[in-house]
Order: structure tokens, then C-alpha cells, then sequence
């Protein structure tokens, strides 16, 4: 017996059909693509750049002073200017021609010399250039000293092989068939020496 396959008689379901005749209308409020949600939109362009952060501890802050110089960017948090840049913010709020410590000359990047002799906590930027000349120091200490180390080794090397002595001259490797031959000459030189000495004799 041949097994005939079984159709499948389960029909697709349709949407109802409205009362004019036409498809059904999705829901209300409901186009097909999920909503936007307005919480995850990109941030805005007054959000980015360096003025959302503190230029001294870069955290942001909810009280932060914003530099009125034009072309100054720089932001501080009240804490910072509180208690390591010693300056009073006033009750009333913040000036409206506020001028940062850094455009005032009075933060640690300031510095040409990269030296801060204030006894506070130093700014970020500040403390990030101190330990990049310092890890500029230590690499360029260490290159001179690997530098000294081979150039000594070197200089030792030199030395030892000028102070070695002169390798023996290399013998002429003895083999059977070389001492076969020279017994047979040795043997052959005897029996010369013997004839030539009975000649003499007989003579």
C-alpha cells in the first residue's frame, strides 16, 4: 500500500473585515513601528564637549560655575572651588561675568614650569602632564642604562678575546690506510739501507 500524505486542512485565519467592507484599522494610537521612546533620544549639543565636566576633578557636578570669557569652555564645581581653590561661591549665586581659575591664572595647568607650590590637590590635567614627564624621565633613564649595560658587555667581549691564547695548530688526522703506507715505506727504506750496506761489504 502506497501512504498518501496528508493534507493539511487547517486554513489560514484573515483579519475580520470592518463593516464597510474594507480591512480592519490597526488600533489606536498604533502605526505598525514601535513608539519612540523620548528618554533615549541623542543628547543635545549644549550637553557634549569639555563644559559638562569640572575642569579640576572632571565629574559632573549638579552646582557647577561656567566661565564667561568668550572662548572659554571651562566649567568648576562649587566643592573644587570650595576646597581646594579656596574661593567663596556667594549665596546669591554665581556672577554673571565669572572668569574660571584657569583664565585667572590661578589654576595648577597654569603653570609653565609645571611646578604648583599650593598645598591642595592638584587639577587632573595638572597631575596627568607631571606623570607624563615622569614616565618620559624614566624611559629616557632606562634607554641610557641598557644603552651603558651593552656598550660594556661589548667592551668585556672585546676584551676577553684579545687576552685568549692561540688555538694549537690542527694535526693531520691519522688514519689505517696512512699507517699501513707508512710501515710499508719503513719496510721498504730498511731493506735500501740493507742492500746498499752488503755491496759496500762485498766490494
Amino acid at each position: 500500500m502506497k501512504s498518501t500524505p496528508s493534507k493539511n486542512t487547517r486554513k489560514r485565519k484573515e483579519p475580520p473585515a470592518s463593516a464597510e467592507g474594507g480591512s480592519a484599522d490597526p488600533p489606536h494610537g498604533h502605526t505598525g513601528t514601535r513608539p519612540s521612546n523620548p528618554s533615549k533620544k541623542g543628547k543635545s549639543d549644549t550637553d557634549k564637549g569639555p563644559d559638562k565636566y569640572c575642569h579640576f576633578c572632571q565629574h559632573a557636578k549638579q552646582t557647577m560655575m561656567a566661565c564667561a570669557s568668550p572662548g572659554c569652555n571651562h566649567r568648576y564645581c562649587v566643592y573644587c572651588l570650595d576646597l581646594h581653590l579656596h574661593e567663596q561661591v556667594s549665596a546669591g549665586g554665581p556672577p554673571k561675568q565669572w572668569l574660571c581659575p584657569t583664565c585667572r591664572g590661578k589654576c595648577c595647568c597654569c603653570s609653565e614650569d609645571g611646578v604648583c607650590d599650593l598645598e591642595h590637590r592638584h587639577c587632573k590635567a595638572f597631575r596627568y602632564r607631571a606623570r607624563r614627564a615622569q614616565n618620559a624621565a624614566k624611559r629616557a633613564s632606562n634607554a641610557a642604562a641598557s644603552g651603558w649595560a651593552t656598550n660594556s658587555s661589548s667592551k668585556k667581549s672585546a676584551a676577553a678575546k684579545r687576552a685568549a691564547p692561540a688555538p694549537a695548530p690542527v694535526r693531520a688526522k691519522t688514519t689505517p690506510r696512512r699507517q699501513a703506507a707508512a710501515a710499508v715505506q719503513s719496510v721498504w727504506e730498511r731493506q735500501r739501507a740493507e742492500a746498499e750496506t752488503d755491496e759496500e761489504e762485498e766490494e
